[in-house]
């Protein structure tokens, strides 16, 4: 979905159409992907896909003729011959037709980068649609016959031929500025080239080019009457004298002189009617004006430097533009009695790029160009018949309000809003205005489509004809909460579903953004579940080859280290580009990207790559790399360096040239810690060099992740790897940190969490599994704790700065002086113990022996820490709760029965929640810990049953590749709280980091499972097995919610009241 939602917002506002329809072939792979155990029409899915090349193609074909025909067009109107011969010219030309020409160059040197753009964007949508048949093709092959190899392979894959002719523009744009800037020193008289050309093609026998110049550029209306009088006198065809006319008016408006063009205008209003019937001189030269007044408006800050933009200048330039516009609107709308020229059929002609007047002002983003032409069309539909008109400008302005929308141009879509006719008009593909603006998040924009007062009968509900989604569809998808929110007061249906039977909510839990779906289905989060069984299961998603290839048992393997490279960041929090190049030289196209047609190399000098993958990737990249690392293999990390190269376009001769390069040496990048620990933020940047000059060009940012051997291990039973999940086939609970976590608002005593006697007391109650949290302290051993801060020692103390003993300590100071270790505690252990006898509470009085003890001391310590100032809860405090002593890992084993199986989450921080708690950025070197944990595992595990857990990607990764012995699960709340890692974010990006790092399943905060239960069928889908956690795990109708939908895993800590609810439910269902 981030594929394509780039590839739709790169997309040039006004060719929207003719881009590949990514969605629709995606879709139709995915309902065929789906048809398990029937023939799939893979070639219905290539043909389709054919078609859609083809159209890309045939627009790349247009549009490349478009830009030859420009090119050459401009050419012969200024007389020039494309090469170094131009410069004589150039050195007499006159400033302002200079200055037109190089915004005409530099406006085909942005077209030929668009259309580049184009190019990419829809090569890059075609190969990934090629994967996703490939992929779907392998796993039906069980169950069709049916395999397609051949695929379309269009020419526009394999480049693009004018990349010279992009560099070539750009000198000759470059070339013009110098000329330009001579042009405005020089005091001598310049001349009109385009004059010049003219009269050579169509009046050579006119000599008075230069007089004719002069009279226009110094507003000489006697001496213009003059040469018109000459001319007059000289020649007998009336034809090139209205030609000489229509020239000295274009010269005029050109200059910018206003005067002239009024008196030039009443002059052409004179001519008789036969002479102007066949001219398109009038049209043209209404197109020159308003392409001069876009050109004007953006000269000064797109493309010149501070220093050769003049405000006073430009302002004055703009004016006359203006004047001129506003002149042969009116003068022009005078021609129409005495020709065939109408100033409507120039507004809504069509040129070689197929756009209108309007086309032009509405892309330029100009609502003073947009204004005059639509208040001119209102006047003509005032004075004329206005069906004849609608019929005529409604379909312009269907098309222009689309990109208005796309481009974000809010006073242009204003003024086109007033004169659309029709607001549920759709686009071919089936997008409405309203859908596009959901789709884009255009609050302000869905505010004036709701809101207009002669658009009441808006329809809020109409579909896409592609996955049947309406506007409250794609804004749930794209997470635009002030969108959501409209749509609901206008009264969009909430319950409807897509082809596949999502609804609108599913879609906005599935991609984290639960703060969506709360708004959603006004009943709460116990909707009836629609008609329709179960959303349609995931797509296929490939494993990584270094996970689906790797023997584990191989000796070699085992024994080096692993360096995975991804390019980018996965933070959220910061904007980080994977590659940022600066410009070469100044970049005079406007707003194209300065990565766009480079190509980054990646190679690891001293170790091997090992999964195959190309180490090149054309820029920019829409696919999310963080998922896709570069693999390599080494004996020793330390010995490592990275060479990031970029290349750039290939070179006359066809060889790919080398812009820059930079080198990260691994083991710098952890100098400036203490020996055994690592800083939480894995990616870098390195600064990227110019192979020339050695200058700054731009930098790569990535990350890195360093993966060490494994401890060695011993035979582990097969019963021991199978997952607790498997004990039963139903729902199976876990105790959270034992028979619970503690909490202010439990009414019943509690045991300390994460303590042995909390673990024997949820097996005792019906779990049929314990979870608990390892951390690792200062001397390396790892223990039961759940916070990152100890509290407890009076301050923030993170747990990996305290030793051992310090840290057992802690737990013992809270034993009262004199022996009262717990006569309240000793009682409720006897009574817990007593056959068919829950334990009951003890008496108040059997609490006030504590009152002296160092309880009260603690509490007073931990008062000033900045978690007691957030109100954090303390779990396994004396005097709160039944304290017990603060275990290792290795006392589990030793001290627990094998029948209890372990889910051990790693608790390791990510950088977004050490910025969150304002802790240390760094912790125990991340190896390290896995390893000592494994190797605990290893040990005394035995044929205990286990399962690990972690909120840490990195984690994950590293359990995924140093063992598959034990299953994996990734811990994710699911969208519920805001995140600092895309890879957290939400279900959908949950279950995609699971598959791609072969993990067993998921650990989700049963928010998102109870609002959305279809989800669970969905996830499991997929491979994976889906466990829930949080405190409406606690509440038995949300349970049952979950359990009734097949959740696999419960973790709870109301053990006995979930067990015997879910025991119940059971047995109902089967009686």
């Amino acid at each position: 979905m981030k594929f394509e939602r780039r590839f739709e917002l790169n997309q040039h506002p006004g060719w929207a159409s003719f881009y590949l329809n990514y969605r629709s072939i995606k879709t139709l792979i995915k309902s065929n992907t789906y048809r398990y155990g029937t023939s799939t029409d893979f070639e219905g899915i290539v043909d389709a896909l054919g078609e859609e090349t083809s159209k890309v193609e045939q627009f790349y074909n247009h549009r490349l003729t478009v830009i030859q025909q420009k090119e050459t067009l401009l050419y012969e109107e200024y007389g020039l011959q494309g090469d170094d011969r131009d410069d004589a010219k150039y050195a007499r030309g006159d400033p302002q037709e200079l200055e037109h020409l190089k915004a005409s160059f530099l406006q085909l040197a942005k077209d030929a980068r668009e259309l580049e753009r184009f190019v990419q964007l829809n090569r890059d949508g075609v190969k990934r649609l090629h994967d996703k048949i490939r992929t779907s093709q392998n796993s039906k092959r069980s169950h069709s016959t049916q395999t397609i190899d051949v695929l379309p392979n269009p020419k526009f894959v394999n480049g693009l031929p004018y990349s010279q002719y992009l560099r070539k523009t750009r000198q000759r744009a470059e070339r013009l500025s110098f000329f330009c800037a001579e042009s405005k020193k020089s005091t001598s008289l310049h001349t009109s080239l385009w004059l010049e050309s003219f009269c050579l093609q169509f009046y050579p026998s006119f000599d008075e080019v230069q007089s004719t110049y002069r009279a226009i550029v110094t507003n000489d209306e006697s001496l213009l009457d003059q040469i018109l009088v000459r001319a007059s006198n000289s020649s007998t065809e009336t034809a090139k004298l209205v030609l000489l006319l229509l020239a000295m008016l274009h010269c005029a408006i050109l200059s910018g002189s206003s005067k002239l063009v009024k008196i030039l205008l009443k002059k052409v209003q004179s001519l008789e009617p036969s002479a102007l019937s066949e001219s398109p001189f009038p049209r043209n030269l209404l197109r020159l004006t308003i392409t001069l007044l876009l050109q004007s408006t953006t000269r000064g800050s797109e493309h010149q430097s501070p220093q050769e933009a003049s405000p006073t200048k430009s302002s004055s330039h703009n004016n006359s533009y203006l004047d001129a516009l506003k002149l042969f609107l009116v003068h022009a709308q005078d021609l129409a009695p005495i020709s065939s020229f109408s100033i409507l059929d120039a507004i809504i002609c069509r040129d070689i790029e197929n756009n209108t007047l309007l086309h032009l002002a509405v892309i330029a983003g100009s609502p003073l160009v947009t204004d005059l032409l639509l208040s001119y069309c209102a006047t003509q539909a005032a004075n004329a018949d206005n069906s004849i008109l609608s019929s005529s400008l409604q379909p312009v302005l269907n098309e222009l309000l689309p990109i208005a929308i796309r481009s974000n141009r809010l006073k242009v879509f204003q003024l086109l809003l007033k004169h659309v006719a029709n607001i549920n008009y759709m686009e071919r593909s089936g997008e409405s205005f309203i859908y596009i603006a959901s789709r884009f998040g255009r609050e302000d924009m869905m505010r004036l489509l709701l809101t207009t007062a002669s658009h009441s009968e808006i329809n809020v509900d109409m579909a896409e004809n592609v996955r049947g989604w309406t506007p409250l569809f794609i804004a749930c998808v794209e997470g635009h909460i002030s969108i959501v929110k409209l749509l609901i007061e206008a009264g969009a249906d909430q319950h409807k579903v897509d082809c596949f039977g999502w609804t609108a909510k599913e879609h906005a839990t599935f991609r984290g953004y639960l703060h969506l779906a709360l708004l959603l289905c006004s009943s709460g989060v116990n909707d009836p579940l629609p008609p329709n069984t179960s959303p349609i299961t995931v797509e296929q998603l490939p494993v990584l080859d270094l996970i689906a290839t790797k023997d584990n048992d191989s000796s070699i393997e085992r024994a080096r280290s692993h360096i995975l490279v991804t390019l980018g960041s996965p933070n959220t929090r910061e904007e980080i580009s994977g590659v940022d190049l600066i410009p070469h030289r100044p970049d005079d196209t406007g707003d194209t990207p300065l990565n766009h047609g480079y190509i980054l190399d990646v190679r690891a000098d001293g170790a091997e790559a090992s999964n195959g993958r190309n180490s090149c990737i054309e820029l920019p990249k829409l696919e999310d790399l963080i998922a896709q690392p570069w693999h390599f293999t080494t004996n020793d990390p330390d010995k490592c360096h990275l060479v990031f190269t970029i290349m750039g376009r290939k070179d006359d001769n066809g060889k790919q040239r080398t812009v820059g390069s930079g080198i990260a040496m691994l083991q710098s990048l952890k100098y400036g810690l203490a020996s055994g620990r690592e800083g939480l933020a894995r990616y870098y940047t390195v600064p990227i060099l110019g192979k020339d000059n050695l200058e700054y060009i731009g930098s790569v940012t990535f990350g890195l992740l360093v993966v060490t051997p494994p401890p060695p291990k011993r035979p582990i039973p097969q019963s021991a790897k199978q997952g607790f999940w498997n004990k039963g086939g139903a729902t199976q609970v876990v105790g959270h940190r034992g028979s619970g976590a503690n909490s202010t608002a439990r009414t019943n005593l509690q045991l300390g969490e994460n303590t042995i006697q909390s673990y024997k007391s949820a097996a005792e109650l019906g779990a049929t599994a314990v979870e608990f949290d390892v951390q690792l302290t200062k001397d390396l051993v790892p223990v039961i704790f759940h916070d990152f801060l100890v509290m407890e020692a009076g301050g923030d103390t993170p747990l990996y700065t305290l030793r051992l003993d310090q840290f057992l300590h802690l737990s013992k100071a809270q034993t009262p002086k004199g022996d009262l270790s717990g006569m309240a505690e000793k009682r409720y252990m006897e009574r817990s113990k007593t056959p068919n006898e829950s334990p009951s509470r003890p008496r108040s009085c059997s609490l006030s022996a504590y009152d002296d003890s160092p309880s009260v001391d603690l509490a007073e310590r931990m008062k000033f820490t900045e978690s007691a100032k957030e109100g954090a809860h303390k779990g396994n405090l004396r005097g709160e709760t039944i304290h017990g002593i603060f275990p290792s890992f290795e006392d589990l084993f030793t001290k627990l029965p094998d029948s209890i199986a372990f889910n051990v989450e790693m608790k390791y921080p990510m950088l977004w929640e050490a910025e969150d708690r304002n802790m240390d950025r760094y912790a125990p070197e991340i190896n390290t810990y896995v390893n000592l944990v494994l190797e605990v595992i290893y040990r005394l595990a035995g044929k205990r049953s286990i399962t690990f857990s972690s909120f840490s990607p990195e984690v994950c990764i590293l359990l995924s590749i140093k063992q598959q012995d034990y299953p994996v699960l990734f811990l994710s709340k699911g969208g519920a709280v805001p995140v600092g890692d895309v890879r957290c974010s939400g279900l959908q990006q949950s279950i995609r980091f699971a598959k791609r790092w072969n993990l067993a399943g998921l650990v989700i905060l049963s928010h998102p499972l109870v609002m959305c239960p279809r989800l669970i069928g969905y996830t499991q889908s997929a491979g994976l097995k889906v466990c829930s956690y949080g405190p409406w795990n606690n509440d038995p109708e949300y349970a049952k919610i979950q359990a009734k939908a097949g959740l696999d895993v419960i973790i709870v800590d109301k053990v006995r009241l979930i067990s015997e609810t879910l025991a119940a439910a059971a047995g109902d269902s089967l009686s």
